[in-house]
């Protein structure tokens, strides 16, 4: 998916496709405007083989950054510990997270995150739960917002009913699908988003496709 000359983390999935044509087809019966778009894009979601935890600190430390200075970071943190887990995460000083370059917020946030895995008390069953309720359950932890948790609902729970408004090239993205003046703003995106229900996730992908993301 894309023309980027790197591959970031979140694209590293290396499992099968899991949009399937039956799901666009659905998708495209309250959507049949955008028909021509899936017909000159692939549509891909491979679900991350990392653990949970990994997934989660990777999208704390690509919050409000570009995905390429992500990716520097978080293989500055792979460098300093190895393997990413809660334990090891848990052990960095505040030198090392200094020398990994995250600002204090992302520190204590990942040190929050690797204390409540620690605890038992951070990740869910996901298969249990709807993903309003994943959402609540994830933003309760200071310095998880909305977006972070969409990310992960996306690339390692694999939800389909994930419409990322918040998300910057997304709003790009659906200026170009619905020809629109300007970049909506996330009370207006959401309501362009208002039909894609359970599959907005794969509204979601193709807005990031049309970015070249």
């Amino acid at each position: 998916m894309g023309n980027l000359d790197y591959t970031p983390f979140y694209l590293k999935g290396n499992g099968p496709n899991i949009i399937t044509l039956n799901m666009i087809n659905e998708f495209l019966k309250n959507n049949v405007e955008l028909t021509l778009f899936f017909e000159n894009n692939d549509i891909e979601l491979k679900v991350l083989n990392i653990s949970y935890f990994e997934s989660l600190c990777y999208w704390v430390i690509g919050q409000q950054i570009s995905g390429k200075v992500a990716e520097i970071f978080i293989e500055r943190l792979q460098n300093e510990v190895k393997i990413i887990n809660s334990k090891n995460v848990s052990e960095l000083t505040i030198d090392q997270f200094k020398e990994i370059g995250l600002t204090n917020s992302k520190r204590e946030t990942l040190l929050r995150l690797a204390n409540l895995d620690l605890e038992n008390r951070l990740i869910l069953d996901h298969s249990k739960y709807d993903s309003e309720r994943i959402l609540k359950h994830y933003t309760k932890i200071k310095g998880i917002g909305p977006w972070t948790v969409n990310m992960f609902m996306i690339f390692s729970l694999g939800r389909l009913d994930v419409s990322a408004a918040l998300d910057l090239v997304v709003r790009k993205g659906l200026k170009i699908l619905y020809n629109l003046s300007e970049v909506p703003d996330i009370k207006n995106a959401k309501m362009l988003m208002r039909t894609w229900g359970e599959f907005g996730t794969i509204g979601t992908l193709l807005c990031w496709r049309m970015m070249g993301e």
